[in-house]
Parts: C-alpha cells; sequence; structure tokens
C-alpha cells in the first residue's frame, strides 16, 4: 500500500516547478555516468545479470573464407562471474525517480506493529544529502494517472513502478530487453525504496525532457527534507462506542 511518494532535490525552485506540473526527467544514460557519493549515479543502471550458473550465450560468426557462420556456445562454466549485458537502448529512456513511503511486506496494521509501519515509511538519512528540499506527494494514484496521460498526449511510451533491488550474484529479476528491466538495481541502493516512472519518447540523445502534468497542488506539498520524518504520525481512530 502506497502512503505517498516524495521527491527530494537540492533547489527550492526545482520543488516549486513540479508543484507548479513541471516533471524533468533526466535519461537513463545520464545516471550512468554521473559521479557522486550520495547515490545518484549508478554505473549499473539498466544492466541484465545473468548468474553464472545460468548464462548461456551463443554467437554467431561467419567465417571470411568460407562464408560459413559457425556458432560459438559460452556457458557458466566458461565464466568467471555474472555475465552482465547492457542494451544500449536504455541509455536514451527518461526516468523519473521518486521515494516511495509504502507498506512493504506489512500485511496486516495492528496496535503491536505500528511502530514497524512508522519505520517503514521514514525516509532514510540519506536523503538529507540529495537535497534539502521535498515535495510530498499524498495522491499517488492521482499522481501517476497525470503522469500517464501527459506522457501519451505527447506519444510517449510509459511505464511505472517500484524498484526491485537485486544481489548481483544471483542476476537481475527481469532478463529481458524491454522497459520492466530498468526497474532493478543493485541491493547497495536499496536504501532508496525507489518508486521509478521510464519514458521512452523513441528518440536518440542527451537531453532530458520536460513533462507537463498541470499543477498538483490540490493533492502534494512542500516541505523541507529534514522535516519528512517528524511529521509521520499513525494512529488508530478512537472507539466512541
Amino acid at each position: 500500500m502506497f502512503f505517498f511518494l516524495a521527491k527530494v532535490v537540492g533547489e527550492k525552485q526545482h520543488a516549486d516547478d513540479l508543484l507548479n506540473g513541471k516533471l524533468f526527467a533526466n535519461r537513463l544514460g545520464y545516471f550512468k555516468q554521473l559521479e557522486d557519493s550520495v547515490g545518484r549515479g549508478d554505473k549499473s543502471e539498466g544492466a541484465i545479470v545473468l548468474a553464472s550458473d545460468d548464462a548461456i550465450l551463443t554467437l554467431s560468426v561467419t567465417n571470411e573464407d568460407n562464408d560459413k557462420v559457425e556458432s560459438i556456445t559460452i556457458t557458466g562454466e566458461d565464466l568467471a562471474g555474472p555475465l552482465d549485458i547492457r542494451p544500449k537502448w536504455f541509455d536514451h529512456v527518461h526516468v523519473y525517480c521518486m521515494y516511495a513511503g509504502h507498506s512493504g511486506g506489512l500485511k496486516v496494521l495492528s496496535e503491536e506493529n505500528i511502530g514497524d509501519l512508522t519505520r517503514q515509511l521514514e525516509v532514510p538519512d540519506q536523503y538529507q544529502e540529495l537535497g534539502n528540499h521535498a515535495i510530498i506527494v499524498t495522491d499517488v494514484r492521482g499522481f501517476l494517472a497525470r503522469v500517464q496521460k501527459a506522457a501519451e498526449r505527447e506519444g510517449y511510451r510509459i511505464c511505472g513502478g517500484l524498484v526491485d533491488y537485486y544481489d548481483y550474484a544471483s542476476g537481475t529479476p527481469h532478463q529481458g530487453s524491454d522497459l520492466e528491466t530498468i526497474f532493478a538495481k543493485r541491493k547497495e541502493f536499496a536504501w532508496q525504496r525507489e518508486h521509478r516512472v521510464a519514458i521512452d519518447t523513441g528518440e536518440i540523445g542527451s537531453e532530458p525532457i520536460s513533462l507537463e502534468i498541470g499543477t498538483i497542488d490540490d493533492i502534494a506539498f512542500y516541505m523541507p527534507t529534514s522535516e519528512i520524518n517528524s511529521s509521520i504520525s499513525i494512529h488508530f481512530p478512537e472507539d466512541n462506542h
């Protein structure tokens, strides 16, 4: 269950832009090349990782002497570790990332586990390094519907969901070469608890896009990043009977 989404940014103007309906999305390749110490950059973005036990790769090569096509098969026994495949077209896909305040694996809320849910919703301390300003989206479904409508209006392909965090030695949870594959990151980034929207404009390049989704001040509000956790309060309604 989603309770909220949070977008943490470094500049107050960027927070205001989002509240006014201007969604700014970089391409996946941008984050692969980004060098920083706070978790924005990830060289493994978009990688398809096959565990060495499962890896079977067949290469077809044309013999220049006789024009015959010869196949070479590489199995896990030939590899020293997992096989890392990085489709180049993923670099051109735009991604919009937000912190997801959701219930995780908690199925039933009770007085006994209300503390567990509070801790699950709290934004990790690392987010303080990403920026001092945040937009909190309280109507998650409504927000995502507006993003989807704006993307489809422009003729873009779009999909969204929570990011899966995987152990590199075990491989990625998605092995295909479609958009869903980029909803996976290495386990060291699990603290980000990220919800991601992927937007494929069909255009090759490195420039970001700005998507106009309309003002969201009816379903979102501004808050300093440092105040998010102290504002989380969960309680059961009093029984008036």
